[in-house]
């Protein structure tokens, strides 16, 4: 009898240590949740219905800002990118891309596809686009910014 209760009191142990997160309530290390991932994602701003998104059409992101310390703030950034030079490079600023329009804005406002004054406005034509989401803040008088996760897509003219 002795041994059936040194063996189950040794199989309710190990049972402990290979599932912390269900003798913890589905929590992590020290009982903590998980950390979240930060996350951007077009969203629909009725692009889809139009055949996606396009110069002058306003689209929108989805977004998880995760680990923002109390003086950080989400900010999204829209980059797109043509060939106006004619190198033939079209694609992002590390490949040579030329940047014809940008935008920094809250994570929850519609960006328009070019603004108001843009160099895609004057060129037309598709573009290669990328949404940044960034953590913003001032700590101590020094201004911090932090990529958190990115997103890329393609735009008619």
């Amino acid at each position: 009898m002795r041994k059936l209760l040194v063996v189950c009191a040794a199989l309710a142990i190990l049972g402990l240590i290979a599932a912390p997160s269900a003798a913890t309530g589905g929590k992590g290390k020290g009982g903590q949740a998980p950390p979240a991932i930060s996350s951007i994602a077009l969203a629909d701003y009725g692009a889809t219905s139009r055949g996606g998104p396009q110069l002058g059409g306003v689209v929108g992101f989805t977004t998880v800002a995760a680990g923002l310390a109390g003086w950080e703030y989400p900010m999204v950034a829209v980059w797109c990118y043509q060939d106006v030079n004619g190198d033939g490079i079209q694609v992002w600023p590390n490949d040579g891309g030329d940047l014809v329009y940008m935008q920094l804005d809250y994570p929850d406002v519609g960006f328009v596809l070019g603004g108001g004054s843009s160099d895609w406005l004057v060129s037309g034509g598709p573009a290669d686009c990328e949404a940044n989401l960034y953590a913003y803040g001032n700590r101590g008088g020094n201004q911090t910014i932090r990529d958190l996760a990115e997103t890329y897509f393609w735009a008619a003219g």
